[in-house]
């Protein structure tokens, strides 16, 4: 059970769930390997039809979903915007414009973070209203909240750091080492984070980080 968790966790904000809501919707999506096939077996239409999906749906990086209004949004960093789509129907809701989206989640049952530039902003989602909520921060790529309402920020750049912050704002802790570890640091320290993409928290109550560099880590703090 801990392994499959920590691989979703993994690829949370990568390819599984970039296409969870068309998987549901559409029973499946096509593969590169399956548009190019068609393309050599002179399946035009089928050809073309899938590579506008893949297309469409290849910027989608970040998930969260709101469960009591059942919408899910999606951040399409290339194209500046929120997707959205209802999750009963399957159909697309308009659009919310952000710059650059990062990593999304849920705060509470009406509103949304966003990492966008060096700032988290709050989208309410009934109005789609945006408005600066954090800002000064360095790179941040993902955001998650726990079960008592603080909010985890993981950053980038010079930083690769996890700050932590009240429901309202306010700094509390800092996770991790500053400017986190080279590519070849030995020994290895749980600590020293390297361009982290994804953070989480599991049912056992514990933050979880993705490392996507080789060597591929899950770690719990």
């Amino acid at each position: 059970i801990l392994t499959v968790f920590t691989f979703v966790i993994g690829r949370c904000n990568e390819d599984i769930i970039r296409y969870t809501w068309y998987l549901e919707r559409e029973g499946g999506i096509p593969t590169v390997s399956q548009v190019f096939g068609e393309l050599t077996s002179g399946r035009g239409a089928e050809f073309f039809s899938h590579l506008m999906l893949l297309l469409k749906y290849h910027g989608a990086q970040f998930v969260a979903h709101l469960a009591p209004n059942l919408k899910i949004f999606y951040s399409d960093t290339p194209a500046n915007r929120i997707g959205v789509v209802d999750v009963k129907t399957g159909d697309a809701a308009a659009d919310i414009t952000i710059p650059a989206p990062r990593g999304l989640c849920a705060l509470d049952a009406s509103n949304l973070l966003v990492c966008s530039g060096q700032q988290l902003l709050k989208i309410e989602v009934a109005s789609g209203a945006v408005t600066q909520f954090i800002q000064g921060l360095t790179a941040p790529r993902a955001v998650t909240v726990d079960p008592q309402g603080n909010l985890y920020v993981l950053e980038q750049g010079t930083s690769q750091q996890i700050k932590k912050f009240s429901r309202d704002g306010k700094a509390l802790a800092v996770i991790g080492k500053a400017g986190g570890r080279g590519q070849t640091a030995v020994p290895y320290d749980p600590l020293a984070f390297r361009d982290a993409t994804g953070i989480a928290f599991g049912p056992d109550g514990n933050l979880w980080l993705i490392e996507p560099a080789s060597p591929r880590r899950f770690v719990k703090l």
